[in-house]
């Protein structure tokens, strides 16, 4: 599976069914991912716009916990 796609399900915790929850799975232990995931975690700088858009989805119960 596309990387980002990947991505994409896991962050939103899409439904991917068993084989597609594979393909995500393998798109996220990819040893790039990894690296990727890593350094967004170490990053400082914030933008407003995505911090807020975020904010709001969660109080409007847009995205599950």
């Amino acid at each position: 599976m596309y990387a980002p796609v990947a991505l994409r399900f896991h962050t939103y915790r899409l439904e991917a069914g068993i084989s597609g929850q594979d393909s995500v799975n393998q798109g996220l232990e990819y040893p790039a991912m990894l690296e990727w995931i890593e350094a967004g975690k170490r990053e400082s700088e914030r933008m407003a716009a995505f911090e807020d858009w975020a904010g709001r989805r969660l109080l409007l119960g847009k995205l599950q916990s």
